[in-house]
């Protein structure tokens, strides 16, 4: 019998080793994470082991202490995997983005952990090779600290992928602009409350959240320094707010402050960023995406633009120019008929994008006035607009104003406090100029005041009436002298003596 045994167990080992490899040829992660992986899975189980080794302990009084000390050891065991498996993860996360939209689209993916590049969450298309995998870039990520976990996690009350599916479904009913998938994963690099947008691999900007309080901002007349907490500013609108904890919640409503929870202020982080990067998200392939469905609507129309009048590149880079000033493009059939229309005179771009702005001003006007068929403005005064006007360069490729440096430095002088009074009193910072000014100074002032809105006077509807907030206008020893010497001739024309 010995002999038998002895000769039997080499090949029950064999064969266990055997069946290990058949059935992880499949798994991702290497042997060590996939077999611990099956002894911890189910606590219960280590529990009922540690059970049985109870009742060895307690019939077999010779070998006690050896099956009870193991017993114990089961039971412990039992009790800290139960409790992690508890704990959020990110592996949660991806599941049930995999599962149905938690991004709000089919196939959204959660993204592996850094520490962990051998995991793979993708459910969409055939799986990658390691080095297809290493040169794959998501458009659009959002990572978070170990400590933002617990957002997501439903077990503990997380709604964070609801609101985001929310708001990606906004933001399409908004801009009309459909997502590519976006990649949801924890960073060890990023401290605990720490997140951060990720833009083709570039951070686009961080922030910080404290998961258990709220945020009390300064609105409504409310002065948040007053309460008890910790002091922030909020990330989209800039406004000085306090983390303040629970009990605290009452004081900040009597002090008129508006309170949000985490979730909220991360959420509405996140429409902002899109917003702003709507631009440089949109790729040929969400234009064509947006093509075919209004083919299926419209088909002589696309059929009309496609392939003989522009392609799909033009036509991406003229709703790249709407999404980058924050013009939605969900009335396409009109921005696409507009297309149609120039395109036999023109295929630039810009004069594509100016041109659609000039149908679609009716749609887009109305968000910024501050009642209705009023719009509150600066506008240039004439002079100074002729100038700079004079100073447009345009190319084949872009558009720009050739500006001195001391010129530029004057003009910004004057428009950032009419600016900052703008909003101050909670009106959106607007200019309004000629159509030839229109998109060479919006292009100047981008890098300093994004958010900067210059219209166009052709845009705006004719019930639109424009009632002016102030007039830029620079000192004559601030113009150039060539500008200064013509002013002052025509000066002296508009006096002489006309003869009878």
């Amino acid at each position: 019998i010995g002999d038998g045994l002895v000769t039997q167990i080499p090949a029950i080992i064999v064969s266990i080793a055997a069946g290990i490899l058949v059935t992880r040829s499949s798994e991702e992660a290497n042997l060590g994470e996939f077999v611990s992986r099956q002894l911890t899975i189910y606590p219960k189980a280590i529990a009922i082991a540690g059970v049985m080794l109870l009742m060895l302990a307690i019939f077999l009084s010779d070998t006690f202490w050896p099956f009870f000390i193991l017993s114990i050891c089961c039971f412990l065991a039992a009790v800290y995997f139960s409790r992690k498996s508890q704990e959020p993860s990110i592996e949660d996360i991806s599941s049930e983005a995999n599962q149905g939209g938690a991004m709000g689209v089919p196939g959204a993916k959660a993204l592996p952990n850094q520490s962990e590049l051998t995991q793979s969450n993708a459910s969409e298309g055939p799986s990658l090779s390691p080095m297809e995998s290493a040169i794959e870039q998501e458009v659009f990520g959002l990572e978070m600290g170990y400590g933002l976990l617990v957002l997501a996690d439903k077990k503990k009350g997380g709604d964070l992928l609801e609101r985001i599916t929310g708001a990606r479904t906004n933001f399409a009913k908004e801009m009309g602009m459909l997502l590519p998938t976006i990649g949801v994963r924890d960073n060890i690099e990023l401290e605990p409350n720490e997140y951060r947008f990720m833009l083709r691999g570039k951070e686009i900007v961080r922030s910080t959240l404290i998961p258990d309080r709220s945020l009390a901002m300064s609105m409504g007349g409310g002065d948040a320094s007053k309460l008890n907490g910790i002091p922030t500013t909020e990330p989209v609108f800039g406004i000085k707010a306090m983390w303040i904890p629970e009990n605290e919640k009452r004081n900040a409503e009597v002090e008129g402050c508006t309170v949000v929870d985490p979730s909220s202020v991360l959420v509405t982080h996140l429409a902002d960023i899109l917003k702003r990067t709507a631009h440089l998200i949109l790729e040929r392939e969400g234009t064509q995406r947006l093509l075919d469905l209004i083919k299926d609507k419209n088909p002589t129309l696309v059929s009309e633009l496609l392939p003989d009048l522009v392609n799909v590149g033009i036509i991406q880079r003229t709703l790249q120019n709407l999404l980058r000033e924050r013009i939605p493009i969900k009335n396409l059939t009109l921005i696409l008929e507009t297309i149609a229309d120039m395109a036999s005179l023109t295929k630039n771009p810009d004069d594509l994008s100016e041109q659609t702005r000039k149908r679609l001003g009716m749609y887009f006007i109305k968000e910024y006035e501050t009642e209705p068929n009023k719009l509150v403005a600066l506008t240039f005064e004439p002079t100074l607009e002729q100038t700079l006007i004079s100073r447009v360069k345009r190319s084949q490729y872009d558009i720009g104003l050739i500006m001195d440096p001391h010129l530029t430095e004057e003009i910004i002088k004057e428009i950032e406090p009419k600016i900052d009074e703008m909003n101050n009193n909670g009106i959106t910072p607007v200019i309004v100029t000629t159509a030839e000014l229109r998109l060479a100074f919006r292009r100047f002032m981008e890098p300093s005041y994004p958010q900067l809105l210059v219209l166009a006077y052709q845009e705006l509807p004719s019930e639109t009436q424009i009632e002016p907030f102030g007039a830029i206008a620079l000192a004559n020893q601030s113009l150039p002298d060539e500008i200064v010497d013509a002013m002052n001739e025509q000066e002296s024309a508009s006096k002489e003596p006309v003869a009878a």
